[in-house]
């Protein structure tokens, strides 16, 4: 496996991807993530462990399935140009 290769494509994947932006489901969970955070941590109220979980986890997933879901999509448009290309 090339790790230099996905490394390249990890760290410049705005740049390769036409009107690449976050998901409007990303960009919700995060949002409850940082109100929930400003509401119950940075307010030094009690910290209740399982929704403080529930709310960085949600946000995580919704990342990392945005990120699935537009590597997955650039992976066939890579597939798709080199079926182009000439043999």
């Amino acid at each position: 496996m090339n790790t230099d290769t996905i490394d390249k494509i990890f760290s410049n994947f705005h740049k390769l991807v036409d009107n690449y932006h976050d998901l409007q489901e990303t960009k919700d969970a995060e949002e409850n993530f940082w109100e929930y955070a400003e509401q119950n941590i940075l307010r030094n109220t009690e910290l209740n462990i399982r929704e403080f979980e529930n709310a960085f986890y949600n946000v995580t997933h919704k990342y990392q399935r945005q990120g699935f879901i537009y590597g997955f999509r650039y992976a066939v448009d890579l597939l798709k140009k080199e079926e182009t290309l000439p043999k």
